[in-house]
Order: structure tokens, then C-alpha cells, then sequence
């Protein structure tokens, strides 16, 4: 039998919990922010707030074309390394590249 959570299943103090109210928050801020220019820059601030990383980059791919940088916060000193060298044919050998 195949278990389906139902409403009697969610946890009532995470929904009224401070971490389930900021994730709200996050998440309102970025609808809002839809088709904005700054929009990646505020998925970034959500992600940053939700989990940690060092680095994002954020790309669009169509096909096997060349991916278009939408946003990244590399320093400038790594972009030759992580960027360019990305975007000018490494991206061919990603495994997560759509095709």
C-alpha cells in the first residue's frame, strides 16, 4: 500500500515555527521579484539564508550552446579559472547539462 502523507501528518509546531515563518518571508520576496533585474541577486540572499555555500553561479542553456551567465559572486581573481574557463567549452562536460 502506498502511503500518502495527509494533513493530520504536518507538523503543526514547524508551520507556526520561526524557520517555517522566514522560509514564508523568503519565498513572498522572491515572488515579488520575479522578472526584475535584481531577481538573482535575491535568490541568492534566499538560498544564502536557507543553506551555505561559498560560490554561485547562475546560467541559462539552450541546447548545446554556449551558456549565458545570468549572476555569480566569483572574485575577480578565480573568474579566469572557474568562469571563463566554464563558459569558453568546460560546461561540454558537465554532467547536469541539458541537452
Amino acid at each position: 500500500m502506498k502511503y500518502c502523507p495527509t494533513t493530520d501528518d504536518i507538523d503543526g509546531a514547524f508551520l507556526a515555527g520561526a524557520g517555517s515563518a522566514a522560509w514564508h518571508r523568503h519565498m513572498a520576496s522572491l515572488v515579488r521579484s520575479s522578472g526584475q533585474r535584481d531577481f538573482p541577486v535575491r535568490l541568492e540572499h534566499v538560498l544564502r539564508a536557507i543553506t551555505g555555500f561559498s560560490t554561485i553561479l547562475i546560467s541559462t542553456y539552450k541546447g548545446r550552446h554556449r551558456p549565458l551567465l545570468i549572476h555569480d559572486d566569483y572574485p575577480p581573481e578565480n573568474r579566469p579559472q572557474a568562469i571563463d574557463r566554464y563558459l569558453s567549452g568546460a560546461y561540454l562536460l558537465d554532467p547536469f547539462l541539458p541537452l
